[in-house]
């Protein structure tokens, strides 16, 4: 919603850097380098949860990034002709609901008769579920394939950190009737992620929004230690006194 930093004046508003990643888009699609996609639904002031702050922009996954499932056409997939000296990373959902934000477990190694199949997405790829453990999120710690169970979100500029999409990703997790209003489905699937609505802030906002909760959840992880450390002494505590009042 933006509060949780200040707003600079002096970033460039979310606008313009979407007008960049229409052509940078455009340009990857006449290279070949990535398809073209239909295009999305106009953003209705309606569908909007809240109003953002000057400079921020509501928009789609597909408007920032690349959005698509992972692959594996061999069937079937657990055909050992795929992994035999293999040394590419598979993940599957189990690792990306392990995953504290970082993936950073495999279930197995695909050789290149593996890869061939399927789709190696590099390291830093937005991870998200949607079967299984639907809506879990991870970010890949290092290039690795996933089956079509999984899908990747990557992003058209460098500057757009997917911490921000990752963190986002769980509260619409929670709220996806707020955030994709299009469907009454309650699980996520690509066509649900393709329409749910991002709050995008400038590019340098999004980057000190990361730092502001990567603090504030390492100051919670400090507080559940220390709680877990004076329940356990209070514990210990009542079993002395039980003692001493038995002797």
């Amino acid at each position: 919603m933006g509060r949780l930093v200040p707003q600079d004046p002096r970033d460039e508003p979310a606008s313009v850097l979407l007008e960049k990643i229409a052509t940078e888009k455009a340009r990857l699609v006449k290279e070949g380098k990535i398809k073209k996609t239909k295009p999305l639904p106009e953003i209705y002031d309606e569908e909007k949860p809240f109003d953002l702050p000057y400079g921020w922009e509501w928009c789609r996954f597909p408007d920032i990034g690349e959005l698509a499932r992972g692959k594996s056409k061999h069937r079937p997939r657990n055909d050992p002709t795929l992994y035999i000296d293999g040394k590419t990373p598979l993940v599957q959902t189990g690792d990306v609901a392990r995953a504290d934000r970082e993936i950073k477990t495999f279930t197995a190694l695909y050789n290149q008769a593996g890869v061939d199949q399927s789709k190696l997405w590099k390291a830093g790829t937005l991870c998200i579920t949607i079967a299984a453990n639907i809506g879990d999120t991870g970010i890949l710690g290092f290039d690795a394939c996933f089956p079509d169970s999984v899908v990747g979100f990557t992003p058209f500029d460098d500057r757009l950190k997917n911490e921000y999409f990752e963190y986002y990703l769980r509260t619409a997790k929670k709220n996806l009737e707020e955030f994709a209003p299009s469907t009454a489905q309650k699980n996520i699937n690509l066509e649900v992620l393709q329409n749910i609505l991002v709050p995008l802030p400038p590019a340098g906002e999004l980057v000190r929004i990361v730092k502001k909760i990567d603090k504030l959840i390492a100051l919670c992880d400090h507080l559940k230690v220390r709680f877990t450390q004076i329940s356990q002494n209070q514990h210990l505590i009542a079993e002395a006194m039980v003692i001493n009042a038995v002797a």
